[in-house]
């Protein structure tokens, strides 16, 4: 291509004189190729390795995970009351848990809304006819089989909610310890809430008398990473 223009520039100037030839045709000649260094140079400047760098720094940062509950999950409530004339506390513990969870691996906060369900019938406490009583009077276990906790945040400190008891919704904020094991999370939590904010009243029971209108929710969790299918 070089050739030709200076070729070309060489007529023109030489017909601006007016004294010469016109030049040979150059037509059907060989344009010279570029130099092999060059062709490389230009065959080396290419963005995806720009691409690839940014892609292993995000990496690096941190990432997303599906999570869902191991064994030894369990969520308690905890309320006091008269038994005979005694005072004690009662603990109620529930294995009956599903859920997942899509959390950042690095800081354990929710990356979207999740969804928490607890076996309303799975209560055991360390006395039979208390759990039925419970089971019938006062989840009603039969008409609303699931308890529901609908997360709306997640961090390392605090998780956020509505708490869903026979179709009654109430905002519950646990406060929360979290700790990473290998691929494994622990969260224990706390919260005090009002049991009659969900219309939860206790039955007459003989012997039994002064039941708290206040409850702890306590939460003791593993949350394992769910393998994703192919």
């Amino acid at each position: 291509m070089r050739s030709l223009l200076v070729a070309v520039g060489l007529a023109l100037v030489l017909a601006a004189c007016g004294d010469a030839a016109p030049p040979p045709s150059t037509i059907g000649q060989a344009v010279d190729p570029l130099p092999a260094d060059t062709e490389a140079t230009e065959a080396t400047e290419v963005p995806e390795a720009t691409e690839a760098t940014e892609a292993t720094e995000a990496t690096e940062v941190g990432g997303e995970r599906l999570y869902g509950f191991g064994a030894g999950s369990e969520v308690r409530f905890v309320v006091e009351e008269e038994l005979r004339g005694s005072r004690q506390t009662v603990v109620g513990r529930n294995t009956g848990l599903a859920g997942e969870f899509l959390l950042d691996v690095t800081s354990f906060e929710l990356l979207a809304p999740a969804t928490v369900i607890i076996a309303a019938g799975g209560f055991v406490t360390d006395e039979d006819r208390r759990d039925g009583a419970i089971d019938r009077f006062i989840l009603d276990v039969s008409d609303h089989p699931e308890i529901t906790f609908v997360i709306e945040s997640a961090t390392p400190d605090t998780v956020s909610g509505s708490l869903v008891i026979r179709d009654v919704a109430n905002p519950v904020v646990f406060e929360v310890e979290a700790a990473q094991d290998g691929d494994t999370i622990r969260v224990s939590g706390r919260a005090l809430v009002d049991r009659s904010d969900w219309d939860l009243n206790i039955p007459s029971v003989p012997l039994v008398a002064n039941v708290s209108e206040e409850v702890t929710l306590e939460l003791d969790v593993v949350l394992v990473p769910i393998e994703e299918g192919p």
